[in-house]
């Protein structure tokens, strides 16, 4: 009985086959990145050997090596520490004082506000590289853009040196970072809705970064609710 002969298989074009599956996996496939949130860097300046914070300024907030978030020592979860840091924002707004373990605000008058952009005008063109004094002139001059819109000309501003510590470890979660600089942009963004609505009627979030009018009120409102942060080096 004879056998049958098997025919050859052609073999030529399977590396086109696993090519095209190749590409077709490398384009259908999701690859897990890591969430981020986009900064731009502040310019390095000289900071004066004498500059202070008072302790009062500074909102600390320390994330161990377990994850856990203790602000003054206390342990908080993330919803505790977006309370913790609107009351840090804001007790002192409208009274002087209520909380001294917060920081103190500047009450303005038009007057008073254009007498300091006055002084620091003239200390910025005694010393016209001056970096800090150049980024207070044009915080002045936008205050007074501000008052100018109050319909009492009067205008409280948090102080200069406000400002939000965040200290890490080296074994702490890049999630658990992202999480607190999240709450914590979710609190400037309420407050800067907040005065958007009293002083512009209308929100915060209907703004058009590509409108020259909103650019300037965003401009304007991040200077009244200033975003300052604050990362001392990671510790092991």
């Amino acid at each position: 009985m004879s056998r049958r002969r098997l025919e050859e298989i052609n073999a030529g074009s399977m590396a086109d086959i696993a090519f095209l599956l190749l590409i077709f996996f490398i384009v259908t496939a999701s690859l897990s990145l890591e969430e981020g949130i986009p900064k731009i860097l502040p310019e390095k300046v000289s900071i004066p050997t004498d500059a202070k914070i008072h302790e009062r300024d500074l909102f600390s907030i320390n994330i161990n090596d377990k994850n856990e978030l203790l602000v003054e020592t206390k342990t908080i979860t993330l919803d505790v520490l977006a309370k913790q840091f609107y009351t840090y924002y804001t007790v002192n707004e409208f009274s002087a004082d209520i909380d001294k373990n917060q920081p103190n605000y500047k009450n303005y008058t038009y007057s008073t506000l254009l007498s300091d952009l006055n002084n620091a005008q003239l200390e910025f063109e005694k010393d016209p590289g001056n970096k800090i004094l150049e980024s207070k002139v044009k915080r002045l001059k936008r205050l007074l853009t501000i008052i100018k819109l109050m319909p009492n000309q009067k205008l409280n501003v948090i102080n200069d040196h406000a400002a939000v510590q965040i200290t890490q470890k080296a074994n702490t979660s890049y999630g658990t970072y992202i999480a607190v600089l999240t709450e914590i942009e979710k609190v400037i963004n309420q407050i800067r809705a907040q005065k958007c609505r009293a002083i512009f009627n209308q929100s915060y979030y209907d703004l058009d970064a590509n409108d020259p009018k909103d650019i300037q009120k965003i401009q304007l409102l991040a200077t009244l609710v200033p975003e300052r942060i604050y990362e001392p080096a990671i510790k092991n």
